[in-house]
Order: C-alpha cells, then structure tokens, then sequence
C-alpha cells in the first residue's frame, strides 16, 4: 500500500501556526524517514506482515508521532481483518493530542469519502462528528472504526497502561525517555510487558523521542541497538534534517539553559544524550572531545607478530600510532576473568603526546592469553612501561613477571600488614589507600576537564554512563561498564614514571621492523637454549 500518497490525499492535520485542519503533506524529515521505511521494512509491500523494530532519537517537533499516527489510521482504514493499535503517551495532555489526532485522520477521510469538501471540513469541523456516526461503532478514551472493527487506544504510561494480555498490531511509545518510574509502574515493565503483546515476526513497533540524560530504560535500549545488541534499529535526527540555521538561530534565543538546547535539538546522539545525567566527568567537555578522537589506521599486517595478529583482525586491538623509535610508550591493563561479562581493556598512550596509540577491549580472552597479548604488545612499543590492575589480575602480574620476563612492569609501594615496612608489589591496586581508585579517578577527572587532550571514543562513550551513585561513589550505570577509564586512569597516573623519551643503546636495531626482527630471534635463542636471561636483568 502506498502509504504516503493515501495519507496525502486523505488525511487532515492540525497546521501548527493556526490549528487549522489542513492537508497531511510530508515535512522533509517525514519524507525521509518513510524512505527510510521502504528501504529497510518494503513497508508498502510488506505492511504489518513484516516486523518494524524502530528506536528513534530527535530533536523537537519534527512530527514523528504524528507521521507513525497517520500510519497506523492508514493501515487502520485498509486492513481487512480488525487490528488492535496501541499508543502510550508519556503525559494526559499528550495523550488527549493523539486521541483527537488520530480521530481526525480516520474522520476526515470518512468525510471525504461522503462527498464533503476540504474547505468545507475547515469551515465547518461538525462534519467530522457526523462522519463520525457513520464511520464509528465506538467514539471515546478507545476509537473503534466500523466497518473491520479496527480498534485505537492511547493511554499514558504513568496510568499502568502497559500490559500482558491481548494481542496488537501496531503500538507506539511515545517519548518514551521521559516516562515515570514510579510504584504502579517502571519504564521497563511499560515498554518490555506491553512489547510481548506484538508477535515477533510482524507487526511494528516505534520507539520515538528526544533525550532525557542517560540511565533511563530508553538510553539503554539505544545504546544497546547502536552497538548491535538490541533488536530495534536505532536512527536518529537531528536539528539539521528539519530546521534551518535561521530557525535554530531563533531556537537559541528562546532558551537560556544550554544543557536543554542540546537536549532538545540536539546535532548528534552523544550530544542529546550528554545535556543531562549527573555524570562524574564534565559533560561538555566530553561533547568537545568526542569530536576529536583519532580514528584507528590501518597497519600492514607484516609488522604486527603473531601473538597480536587475530586480535587486530577482530577489531578488539585497535591502533591509533605505529611504535615511533625513541618514544617512551605507557599502557595500562584492568584484568577481568574472560567469561564474556566485564571486558579484558588496555589503553596504550604516546608519554611524549599523551595521545592514544593503541586500545584493546575483549570480554572473551582468557586470563593467561591476557598476559601473552600484554606482553606482546608492550614488547611492540619499546617494551612500553606497563601497569596491571592487581585486583583482579595477579596472576596475569605473575605471568608477566616470572615466566614471561616482561623488562619494564609497574611497581607500586606497598605497607606490609605484619612488618609495617615499606616494600615493592607488582601492579596498581584499586582499592583504598594512596593509590587506590578514588586517587587515580581524582587524577583522570582532572585531565579530562581541565586539560585538552585526545581520547579514545570508547574511552568518552563510558565516560557519559559513569556517574556518581547513590552513595555518591563513581561508577559505571546498571548495565554499562568502565574498563576503558580504570586503564586510561591506571596509564595516565603511573606515566610520571616513564620518561617521555627513550635513548637507544648504539648497538640496538633503530628501525620499527629491526626491532621487531632482533626481539623474534631473542626468543629463538632463548627457547633453544643458546641465551639465558637472568630474571633479576628485569627487575
């Protein structure tokens, strides 16, 4: 069915200067979003036999609703058998506006099809009560069209409208990211108990609304569908694909909280998603950065060893800088135990820049894979000055240390509990004391607000979810991690005790692949036994 044109033709819409009821023509946003439709879904083949699992972010008043309203009273009008249509609004008044909205597309098409004008439903909206006698079997809080039984309700979601029950067709959750958590009823259960009245292999099902800061069942769903996660299609739309720079000129003029400009109208997702939320880190700082973050290159595939290759292959090793000769690399590991939940994270900077050069993330290594990949890497860049989380990972330390002879670990100092003297220990530790985790965030929230730099987009997408929690301690949100800032915090804490650069000895190989070639036959020689290497050389 070719929807737009029938919703063109036949439906009336409230023109927003005026209230007047005038043709429903697509804006430029809707017209690219049902392109989007037929592109993705085939919708005007397919209709409700084929599934539509959208989530949409955008800016303010660019007529999602009202589009995915005339969609469904098209689809309404045309179906044969009856179908059940869901709309959950997020406030009363809201849901008052879909009701009449709705109404007024399937009745203006009524009256259209009983000889009357559009100049003449303009000057006279009694017509549309009179169609309604015709056209209706039930005209209220449900709309009910008479002549396949289609069936409409809009309720709210503060009103426990969500349901297990029953079977529908079409359903939309409308501003869905500012819906109430509240005793009678949890955003989640709205939209994941409401979700199982729809069949998994038809019918459509439209997430739409602006941001409401991050934590909400909302931002989770998108985050989740922007990595691939989530069922639903995440799109987004911003200001650009609706207002012109005079309109959003105007906008500016209009609101003095900048934080709810971005919000509102927002240009990119992590911008609308950045203005609210207590996040630990400034959140315009983080907007500005992550517009600078490197982009990984492609290295030739002859210079990275074996021990490193799949990984870079599979996309967890990513690397922003090749090893430059005579620079002091600084990297750091926050271990975890390689059963697919928290993710095995290194964050490898350039101590002369303190730019990114490499970053590794994987929820599937093993931690004695862990400790080869770690050991590889470092050797790559000039045997770089590696920190290991030691919580988690002491025996990834005591692999580096002792059986792999890693030559440039972190060393932290240590009070013995019996003794009391002072002592060496391998690795960073991030519980209490000197340092511990809140020393080494203190450290990290004061280059990330406070100095320009150049981080990694990973690295500043789990600083937006890293917020203070009820007991005001930093941390990840429910469901989120933070792998990525304990490394980058571990790397930047413990450079201090690397040099920004490095003096080759004259004999040593100058050149990225003579290095490379001179540390493989170290490793020939010492496996064939013709080269011992005395552990305390590392020490």
């Amino acid at each position: 069915m070719k929807y737009k044109r029938f919703i063109e033709e036949n439906f009336l819409i409230d023109e927003p200067k005026t209230g007047k009821l005038v043709p429903f023509i697509f804006n430029k946003v809707q017209a690219h979003y049902y392109d989007e439709l037929i592109k993705d879904y085939d919708i005007e083949k397919n209709g409700i036999t084929n599934p539509i699992r959208d989530e949409i972010l955008k800016a303010r008043r660019e007529g999602f609703s009202s589009l995915i309203l005339a969609l469904f009273g098209a689809d309404d009008i045309l179906q044969v058998n009856p179908t059940e249509t869901n709309v959950i609004s997020y406030k009363d008044d809201a849901t008052e506006t879909f009701r009449r909205r709705y109404r007024n597309y399937v009745l203006s098409y009524a009256a259209r099809k009983l000889g009357y004008t559009i100049d003449q439903i303009q000057t006279n909206p009694g017509i549309l009560d009179l169609a309604a006698k015709q056209f209706l079997d039930v005209d209220g809080t449900d709309i009910v069209l008479r002549h396949n039984k289609a069936h409409f309700y809009c309720g709210t979601a503060n009103a426990r409208v969500g349901g297990r029950g029953g079977v529908l067709q079409k359903l939309l959750f409308s501003e869905a990211a500012h819906y109430p958590n509240s005793d009678k009823m949890t955003a989640k259960e709205v939209i994941d108990g409401t979700m199982r009245q729809i069949d998994i292999n038809s019918g459509w099902v439209f997430i739409e609304s602006t941001a409401n800061g991050y934590g909400n069942y909302y931002q989770l769903i998108w985050s989740l569908a922007v990595k691939g996660l989530h069922r639903f299609k995440a799109r987004f739309y911003g200001w650009r694909e609706f207002y012109s720079e005079e309109d959003f000129e105007k906008i500016k003029l209009e609101m003095t909280d900048k934080d709810m400009l971005k919000q509102e109208y927002p240009e990119t997702p992590d911008e609308a998603f950045i203005a609210s939320g207590n996040t630990f880190f400034n959140k315009e700082r983080i907007s500005e950065q992550l517009k600078a973050c490197p982009v990984p290159i492609d290295v030739d595939k002859t210079l990275i060893s074996e021990k490193l290759l799949n990984h870079y292959i599979d996309k967890t090793l990513l690397v922003y800088e090749l090893p430059q000769d005579f620079i002091s690399y600084v990297a750091a590991a926050d271990v975890a135990e390689g059963k697919g939940k928290d993710s095995s994270t290194v964050y490898l900077i350039n101590n002369k820049t303190l730019e990114p050069a490499a970053e590794f993330d994987s929820n599937k290594i093993r931690p004695d894979e862990f400790a080869i990949f770690l050991d590889a890497l470092g050797r790559w860049y000039n045997n770089a000055y590696l920190a290991v989380e030691s919580n988690a990972g002491l025996w990834v330390l005591t692999e580096l240390f002792e059986k792999l002879h890693y030559p440039n670990l972190y060393w932290r100092e240590a009070i013995d509990d019996v003794t009391h003297a002072v002592r060496k220990q391998l690795g960073y530790h991030t519980g209490t004391g000197s340092q511990g985790r809140k020393v080494m965030l203190d450290n990290l929230l004061v280059q990330v607000n406070l100095y320009d730099g150049i981080w990694t987009k990973d690295f500043l997408n789990q600083c937006l979810v890293f917020v203070k929690n009820s007991l005001g301690r930093p941390a990840a949100m429910d469901g989120e991690h933070d792998d990525c800032i304990i490394a980058a915090g571990i790397c930047h804490y413990v450079r201090d005790n690397a040099p920004a650069e490095i003096k080759h000895a004259p004999s040593e190989p100058q050149t990225v692949e003579q290095r490379i070639m001179a540390r493989l036959q170290k490793k020939k020689e010492e496996k064939e036994g013709t080269r011992s290497v005395s552990q305390s050389n590392y020490l």
